[in-house]
């Protein structure tokens, strides 16, 4: 006789109440934290700018101030839809996601909390299509509920929302991309077909790597059917193929030859870090592991507490092996179309670029990012291993084994989602705002009634100050190798991460550089 699953009430509390507070934790804080260097170039391409418009008209030495930097990301009159799609062609990325921001911040504004809210929402529907999945998976609503709180309670998917990039977006698309080939798998219906179409289409016109995942569906294809055969799929999973592939087709001959950029924009991700040792690959994986059920961010109010107790490749370490037992238990009791499936989305991503970073040197793996679409497959592995354990020890026939085995596995369930929330909660309720560099530099040279702040890094590293300085604040920025001539009417002049060449420049000139205590990579020039 077949066993009913169980799940104490306490765990379903919990996982309820993680699911509330992971979605108010999702909306909360998204205007505490400075852009960051991406989503700069996500508000200047929503824009409809290029990057070449904006180092043309200010970093090239003239004086601007925060309006002439605003101007590259707010949505205005001069630039349409399609200034959208033509700036991204430069840098070859998808468009729908630029797009669909666009259309939202024509409804809800182009601030930066509002921009991020689209991220929040996006972060928020993972749960959902993340509950189907693995309803769908294993036949078994409990299981799924306490995935959904796994992922409600995870702190990278929370980040995710605070972040004004397409990665949220991207993780709810590749998994209703999965539920859909599932359901088209088992019943074999046009509207399931037409579904998984649209939602991996959708998905490759977010992100690139939706390649990899068609790639590693048609691998779960060959393997549940045991055989290495193009007879392994049906006509219908063909046509979807033809469909995905003529639908995505106009993007690449777009932009042509231009593709290239996607491999220069991304060589720093190419730089060797070796697979072992201290800041290595196998240590980013450990820490990404860690990253997905605690935030191991220190806080201010526990600090002896987080450098002790949560060190991110000790809580890895506990994680992997959770993995490898989850999978162990999976090949022994289930059926090769459920294990198999996880593996494939487990793997969709992470394999190809481990694989890449082992062979080719660089640390694409290591980029939790890049991961997101995949970590699901993570937190559906976990939670079966609880469930399954929990559910195996309590057909036990020993009494005192079954009480103490049942209080330890769904003690781990509740103290994985508890560990999340909590030390979630923590990080952003003690999160310093003015601490972060860019807000201490701004909130230093809004004091002074006429300063002027020079610099010569990359153009997006600068843009988040426009949201920062207030107007009275003037800024001179050129692209090295240029060297600037400053104007003599500023009586605070500061020199703002410069290179060797700009300083050696200004020091010939006859100034002094004098480093400022409070900020680091700031120089404030006098001398002349």
């Amino acid at each position: 006789m077949q066993r009913k699953s169980y799940m104490p009430v306490f765990l379903a509390i919990i996982i309820t109440l993680s699911i509330l507070l992971g979605i108010g934790l999702r909306v909360h804080f998204l205007n505490s934290k400075v852009y960051w260097e991406d989503e700069t170039f996500t508000a200047l391409r929503v824009a409809g700018y290029t990057r070449q418009e904006l180092i043309d008209e200010n970093f090239n030495g003239v004086v601007i101030n925060s309006e002439n930097l605003l101007r590259y990301q707010s949505i205005n009159s001069d630039k349409s839809a399609l200034d959208t799609i033509k700036s991204l062609a430069d840098d070859a990325h998808p468009p729908l996601y630029f797009l669909l921001l666009r259309l939202w911040a024509k409804y809800f504004g182009d601030s930066i909390t509002a921009l991020r809210s689209f991220s929040a929402v996006s972060s928020i529907l993972i749960l959902p299509c993340l509950f189907l999945l693995a309803q769908e998976i294993f036949k078994s609503t409990k299981i799924a509920y306490l995935a959904t709180g796994l992922n409600a309670a995870s702190p990278f998917y929370i980040m995710l929302s605070h972040e004004a990039r397409m990665y949220a977006l991207w993780t709810v698309l590749t998994t209703l991309s999965y539920l859909f080939l599932l359901r088209s798998i088992q019943h074999n219906t046009t509207k399931n077909w037409c579904l998984y179409t649209l939602a991996t289409l959708t998905a490759l016109y977010i992100h690139w790597f939706s390649i990899l995942t068609i790639a590693s569906q048609c691998l779960y294809l060959l393997m549940i059917h045991n055989r290495w055969s193009l007879r392994c799929f049906s006509k219908p999973f063909i046509y979807a193929c033809i469909a995905i592939f003529l639908g995505f087709l106009p993007w690449p001959v777009f932009i042509g030859t231009r593709i290239t950029h996607l491999y220069t924009q991304t060589t720093w991700t190419g730089e060797n870090i070796g697979l072992f040792g201290e800041q290595s690959l196998l240590e980013k994986w450990l820490v990404n592991l860690s990253s997905i059920f605690i935030n191991t961010s220190p806080s201010r109010a526990a600090t002896w507490f987080y450098e002790t107790m949560l060190q991110p490749v000790s809580i890895g370490l506990v994680v992997a092996g959770m993995l490898i037992l989850a999978i162990y238990l999976m090949l022994r009791s289930t059926q090769i179309k459920t294990w198999s499936l996880l593996l494939i989305i487990t793997a969709n991503v992470y394999f190809p670029l481990a694989l890449a970073d082992i062979l080719l040197g660089g640390y694409r793996s290591g980029i939790i990012r890049y991961l997101a679409s995949s970590l699901i497959g993570t937190e559906l592995l976990v939670a079966y291993l609880l469930f399954s354990s929990g559910q195996t020890l309590r057909s036990s026939s020993i009494t005192w084994l079954i009480k103490t085995s049942n209080r330890l596995v769904w003690g781990l369930a509740s103290g994985l989602i508890i560990a999340g929330v909590v030390t979630q909660t923590l990080f952003q309720i003690n999160f310093d705002r003015t601490q972060q560099p860019l807000v201490k530099l701004a909130t230093l040279l809004n004091q002074y009634p006429q300063p002027l702040l020079v610099s010569d890094i990359r153009p997006t590293q600068l843009l988040p100050l426009a949201h920062e300085l207030s107007p009275h604040v003037s800024m001179q920025f050129v692209t090295r190798p240029q060297l600037p001539n400053i104007p003599s009417n500023f009586s605070d002049i500061f020199l703002y991460k410069a290179s060797n060449n700009m300083q050696t420049h200004l020091t010939q000139q006859g100034y002094s550089l004098e480093p400022v205590d409070s900020i680091s990579d700031l120089l404030r020039l006098t001398g002349l």
